[in-house]
């Protein structure tokens, strides 16, 4: 399997569209939301999780938080803002971001409390409440290919 930082190479794809809505005035709750739509809506299998995170080294636990796991993989774009606002810049520089194996992140432990599945919505709804960003997420044809057949194309 081809990978890029140990990636596989449809997660960072999957990874690099994801970045394109990260300027979103989200949190959590509601980004997870808006990704997790997306990923509902392509058919990409996926988890949601409420739970918290603890955060070695600034004695930080942010709870309650969400995040996605996909393949294994942890799908967070909003824990390095919450680290940056109680621990400051420094301690979020090497937060996780994006989608990553927390594996490469032992000072950030994710404790998910329970599955936290979220309904289709409207989209005109969706973008409503995500300002727009909602409509801008485009998944990858490289990430398509891998969940249609299982391999890159």
């Amino acid at each position: 399997m081809v990978t890029v930082n140990n990636t596989p190479i449809h997660l960072s794809d999957l990874n690099d569209a994801f970045l394109a809505v990260d300027s979103a005035k989200l949190e959590c709750d509601g980004h997870t939301l808006m990704l997790s739509h997306a990923l509902m809506e392509a058919k990409i299998p996926h988890l949601r999780f409420l739970g918290k995170v603890t955060v070695k080294g600034c004695d930080f636990v942010l709870s309650p938080h969400l995040w996605l796991q996909i393949d294994g993989f942890t799908v967070d774009y909003r824990l390095r803002m919450w680290i940056n606002l109680f621990c400051g810049p420094d301690k979020a520089s090497g937060a996780p971001h994006g989608i990553f194996s927390s594996l490469h992140y032992p000072e950030h432990h994710y404790e998910p409390l329970r599955p936290a599945p979220c309904n289709l919505l409207a989209p005109n709804l969706l973008d409503l409440i995500t300002d727009g960003f909602a409509s801008k997420i485009c998944i990858p044809e490289s990430t398509l290919a891998w969940y249609s057949t299982g391999q890159m194309k």
